[in-house]
């Protein structure tokens, strides 16, 4: 196409969001830049405003397009195996149904394109291979993605408990809408440090687990910075974009902080940062500037830095932004404590991060966590449906308070993995029923008034799990029943534990121990280690990993002085800001180092980096006369401290005149 059809198409997408929206915007406004389209432009809204699938609401699912049943009552199955159950939102570009994999027996969230929208398909194959690389607690994963009839369709994780959304209605506990706030900054934060600006963060696209944790979802219109178009800088949700992207820049990392922003003051004043909902109004606003609300002057700081019109103004990255809300918290916290009362559950546990933990190596007291043998060998024999639902009641009749609630996955009539929250349970030895149990999640949340209650794993003694997640159980201080388990996933962040000794010689590939009392990773030695997160413990020294295939490293926040045991590795993302790290001569050579954080840390010296030929995103305390000619070596940088390098240099340029 030439450039006016291209023009004209990225307008016909953004009018349709808009109606989507309920909003009807004037064709004069969405031509004000161009206004020999109108006659073409109105020409087309006409017809798309014929088409019969545009207006039909989700009752006429079947005439709009949208899968419908196969012979009325039967729900659809899609690819033989993903049955399509509940239709529960919908979207511009989409369609999500609640689904259920009927190979794994597990719940799903299913994302169709609309029909008639312009290239969906590579729209949704993008989509599915950017958040595929994106492997983060905080962001929800995708499973599958296939196509039929021409389409093709992602198939998710299915997150319970609804969106942030739904919150705002609702009057919200300040100190958790930061939390969540700050949950979904670190989540940007490692989005973009992989080269992905989300571009339409908004409350409908935060999902709230059933831990309680705030997930980053809908990576529809997400871009690579350095794949920009203007569809990207058209598209999004009005009250939530940026001045910038209204004005047909490129959008990046600061556009989302943007974003994020006005999901902040939403959450703690109940309302947008502006006073009109007219899009030809709330567009002037925006670009005029929003309008804070009454805020405290601590949390009205951090949004008024993330709101600021100057892109260059806001936060340098999501880290920093998460961080600030973090120190919010964290005096909060710290107030309650020493006036001596509880307020809510963020005084009994973590915030965010924060963790207020027991002593460490201190004896917690759990319970009998024996279980009679003859029902352990009944219950194995049953089906596997059968299997869940003893012990869904034997964990009730050993915990009196748990809800039975459990999410397994069945895979040919064997519980293959299990789910469940410990905030009211002690005594998990039911387990050991799954003799086929491969996967584990038993954690608590820090969501709820009480945090996770697990403190004794003796009943995971001998099983054969591969994946583990303890993780937000605060009493658990003795890994020793692990002992000899062919773990390779293993998490156990935010507990009391001080040791990885029980660790030794397992086949870990992932190991997730940030908020830890953890100094010595000697266990660790001999391993494959592809991914280490020991952020937030007392670890200074990595010798133990010399010679691990590691991929990604996490150790912000620890007393770290030396990256020499990673020499070598395959490093693809390596954050060690706030470490007392000094010299980067270690990461000389490293052709596949991608995103690299050296912010606030002991480094005076770049020049190593001229050899790390991949290295895409860096943040660091770049000093212009020292860095800058070594930085402007480093060909394949597109972002400096969250700026796309062209305006970075320009800038600086810029202010050298």
């Amino acid at each position: 196409m030439n450039g006016d059809e291209d023009r004209l198409s990225d307008i016909l997408l953004e009018w349709e969001e808009l109606w989507k929206q309920g909003h009807d915007v004037p064709v004069a406004e969405l031509c004000r830049e161009y206004p020999h389209l109108a006659d073409d432009l109105a020409r087309h809204i006409n017809a798309l405003k014929a088409t019969s699938w545009l207006d039909k609401s989700v009752e006429h699912s079947s005439a709009s397009g949208i899968p419908s049943s196969n012979g009325g009552d039967e729900p659809r199955i899609l690819s033989g195996r993903y049955r399509l159950d509940l239709l529960i939102a919908e979207g511009g570009f989409a369609y999500v149904w609640k689904g259920y994999d009927l190979e794994l027996h597990r719940e799903v969230a299913v994302k169709l394109p609309k029909p008639g929208r312009l290239n969906s398909t590579d729209l949704f194959m993008a989509e599915a291979r950017r958040v595929a690389r994106l492997k983060h607690p905080g962001i929800v994963p995708v499973h599958d993605v296939c196509r039929e009839d021409g389409a093709c369709f992602i198939v998710s994780e299915f997150v319970e408990g609804g969106n942030l959304r739904d919150q705002v209605a609702s009057k919200i506990n300040p100190l958790r809408a930061m939390q969540w706030v700050a949950e979904v900054a670190e989540s940007l934060h490692y989005a973009h440090a992989n080269g992905i600006i989300h571009r339409d963060i908004k409350p409908a696209n935060i999902l709230i687990d059933h831990h309680g944790r705030a997930l980053l979802a809908d990576f529809g219109i997400a871009r690579s910075p350095t794949k920009s178009t203007a569809f990207a800088q058209s598209v999004g949700t009005l009250p939530y974009m940026p001045r910038e992207q209204l004005e047909g820049k490129d959008p990046d990392a600061r556009s989302d902080i943007y974003s994020l922003g006005v999901v902040l003051h939403e959450l703690l004043t109940g309302k947008l940062p502006y006073s009109s909902d007219d899009p030809i109004v709330l567009r002037r606003e925006i670009i005029e500037g929003a309008k804070i609300g009454n805020l405290p002057a601590s949390s009205r700081s951090i949004v008024a830095k993330a709101l600021n019109p100057n892109p260059m103004e806001r936060y340098a990255n999501a880290a920093i932004m998460a961080a600030d809300l973090k120190r919010i918290l964290a005096r909060s916290m710290s107030r309650w404590a020493v006036g001596g009362t509880l307020i809510s559950s963020l005084m009994v546990f973590g915030v965010a991060g924060f963790v207020l933990m027991p002593k460490a190596g201190v004896h917690q007291e759990t319970g009998n966590p024996k279980l009679d043998p003859d029902w352990l060998e009944n219950t194995s024999k049953l089906s596997a449906l059968e299997q869940v639902r003893a012990v869904s009641e034997k964990l009730r009749e050993l915990n009196t308070h748990f809800n039975g609630r459990l999410k397994p996955t069945i895979d040919n009539d064997v519980v293959v993995a299990l789910e469940f929250l410990t905030d009211d349970i002690t005594n998990i030895s039911p387990v050991r029923a799954f003799v086929g149990l491969k996967s584990l999640t038993c954690a608590g949340t820090y969501t709820t008034k009480s945090n996770g209650r697990l403190a004794n794993l003796e009943p995971l003694k001998g099983m054969k799990l591969e994946k583990l997640a303890i993780n937000y159980n605060e009493q658990i201080n003795d890994l020793s029943p692990l002992a000899g388990m062919p773990l390779t996933y293993f998490q156990c962040g935010r507990t009391n534990v001080a040791t990885l000794g029980p660790l030794k010689d397992m086949p870990l590939e992932v190991l997730i121990c940030g908020f830890t009392h953890i100094s010595d990773l000697s266990p660790l030695k001999g391993m494959s280690l592809k991914g280490l997160y020991c952020d937030h413990t007392r670890v200074s020294d990595f010798s133990p990993l010399h010679g691990m295939p590691l991929e990604q490293v996490r150790c912000q926040d620890t007393p770290l002085k030396s990256l020499e045991p990673l020499r070598g590795a395959p490093l693809v993302g390596l954050e060690c800001h706030r470490t007392e790290v000094a010299d980067l001569e270690p990461l000389r050579g490293m052709k596949q180092l991608f995103a690299l954080n050296i912010l606030s840390t002991k480094v005076k010296d770049l020049s190593p980096l001229k050899e790390t030929p991949g290295l895409t995103l860096l943040w660091c305390d770049f000093v212009p006369k020292r860095d800058a000619e070594v930085l402007r070596a480093v060909k394949s940088l597109d972002q400096i401290n969250s700026t796309n390098v062209s305006d970075f240099w320009k800038r600086l340029d810029d202010g050298r005149r």
